[in-house]
């Protein structure tokens, strides 16, 4: 019954630190990102924090984008 236990709780842990995100933006991905009022925007992120993302677009450059929880 402790080595049940035991795996459990060791699954559970694994899967917990398989959702950490990277520290860094991936820059060779495109990305949709959609804003509250519906406008879409195609580009690589360049930077993300709680408040904003930077967004590199082919047809509008780079944009900052607030983030909303």
């Amino acid at each position: 019954m402790k080595k049940l236990i035991f795996l459990l709780f060791a699954f559970s842990a694994l899967h917990l630190a398989a959702q950490d995100m990277p520290s860094e933006p991936d820059t060779t991905r495109l990305w949709q990102v959609v804003t509250v009022d519906g406008n879409q925007y195609y580009g690589k992120i360049l930077s993300r924090d709680g408040e904003t993302i930077q967004l590199k677009t082919e047809t509008v450059g780079v944009i900052s984008i607030p983030v909303r929880n």
